[in-house]
């Protein structure tokens, strides 16, 4: 489903804007993910006692911070599909691993062995040069 997100996004637009307000359909997936979450929960709770959810506020408090980063990220996205093509938006995501890898090192401060750092390396490098334009196609020889 991931994979077609920013193509159906791009096909949901009428001469290159939204006709309706894109805010609410990241809260609407998010409200349907809501239901089915609680609907597990409910499910879980009624065959297995007690539960083997956290109720612990020190616990569920960590939870805000992703569920901003992903408000904030599936709002820029329409956004983004404004101004780019859905394959360009695809590969630059690929650039999400790269950064989530250098905050893993520097903020967790976990290492990271040598072939990890030459994955992060190459797909960097792989996404940088899938945005370089061919100019040699222009030329007439």
């Amino acid at each position: 489903m991931y994979c077609f997100q920013g193509i159906l996004t791009t096909f949901s637009q009428t001469n290159g804007r939204y006709n309706y307000d894109y805010a609410t359909i990241p809260f609407l997936a998010e409200i349907f993910k809501l239901l089915v979450s609680s609907f597990f929960l409910w499910r879980e709770n009624k065959t297995q006692s007690p539960p083997r959810m956290t109720t612990e506020w020190k616990t569920v408090r960590l939870f805000v911070v992703p569920s901003v980063i992903y408000l904030v990220h599936n709002n820029v996205q329409f956004a983004t599909l404004t101004y780019v093509d859905p394959s360009t938006y695809q590969i630059m995501g690929n650039l999400k691993i790269v950064t989530t890898a250098i905050l893993f090192r520097l903020f967790l401060k976990r290492k990271l062995s040598i072939l990890q750092w030459l994955a992060i390396i190459l797909l960097a490098v792989g996404t940088t040069t899938s945005q370089v334009i061919d100019h040699s196609s222009h030329y007439d020889y």
